[in-house]
């Protein structure tokens, strides 16, 4: 394990260990070690055109995107741009940073939605990148573009369950319920034990009245997933549907004696 404030005097070394901690989920001490590649090489001539000074500033975006924290990204995003115009992912890290600024008012909406248009015409052929800018099209409220992105990704990759899942949750909103389940089915087809996809599946069912087959799936998922909070609230709502709310006190007991430990 890389410690945050491991002091590295190369670009190279300390990008390697940003890298193990992010894919570690460590993205908080992979953005320190990622700022700390980029300042070394930010003390040579034409830095932004170095390739480590490019890895490390992708690297130190996304940790910030990940963050929720995107926002702090764009000025960098922007000088990679500058010298990379026609870097896929640096075009998609300023999508997603721009999509972050314009959500707390610093920055029109409509440069973040120009930025995902423009994406959308390049040749990405990574489909966790797409499902990724796709989440930040969903954050800022363009579900068109959200979609577009999930289903370019499903295109490249059409095994690949989790835009299905996001898919599905975008159609539940709009109320596509028959959609979003045939969505979900094919999720599961593939990953029979995707815990998000089990859980929306259900999330389907409460919303289309049929309680009795969301408690059906609540309960092989609780089987598995005993303390997931958003199961067991689910779960409560569904019994009080079905005229069970004894069963459903209980419920709202355990989560609350959850919260207290």
């Amino acid at each position: 394990r890389f410690a945050a404030t491991q002091w590295v005097e190369d670009d190279a070394q300390a990008c390697d260990c940003a890298d193990k901690l992010s894919a570690g989920g460590r993205h908080e001490a992979a953005r320190v070690q990622y700022k700390r590649a980029r300042q070394l090489v930010e003390n040579r001539p034409e830095y932004a055109r170095n390739f480590s000074w490019l890895r490390a500033a992708r690297g130190e975006a996304r940790s910030l995107c990940f963050l929720q924290q995107g926002h702090s990204a764009l000025p960098l995003m922007r000088s990679a741009g500058s010298a990379h115009p026609n870097n896929v992912e640096v075009n998609a890290l300023f999508a997603c940073s721009a999509a972050s600024a314009s959500q707390k008012g610093e920055l029109e909406p409509l440069v973040a939605r120009n930025a995902m248009i423009r994406l959308l015409r390049m040749d990405i052929r990574s489909p966790a990148l797409l499902h990724f800018v796709g989440d930040a099209a969903l954050a800022m409220g363009e579900d068109s573009l959200a979609l577009d992105f999930y289903r370019r990704a499903l295109a490249i990759d059409p095994n690949r369950p989790s835009p299905r899942v996001s898919i599905a949750r975008l159609l539940r909103r709009r109320g596509e319920l028959l959609a979003a389940r045939l969505e979900l089915v094919a999720a599961l087809a593939v990953a029979p034990d995707l815990g998000e996809a089990t859980l929306e599946l259900a999330r389907i069912n409460f919303d289309a009245g049929r309680f009795a087959s969301a408690l059906e799936i609540l309960s092989r998922y609780l089987l598995v997933r005993p303390s997931d909070d958003d199961a067991l609230k689910l779960l409560a709502e569904v019994l009080v549907a079905l005229d069970r709310a004894q069963e459903a006190a209980t419920v709202v007991d355990r989560i609350k004696r959850k919260r207290a430990s």
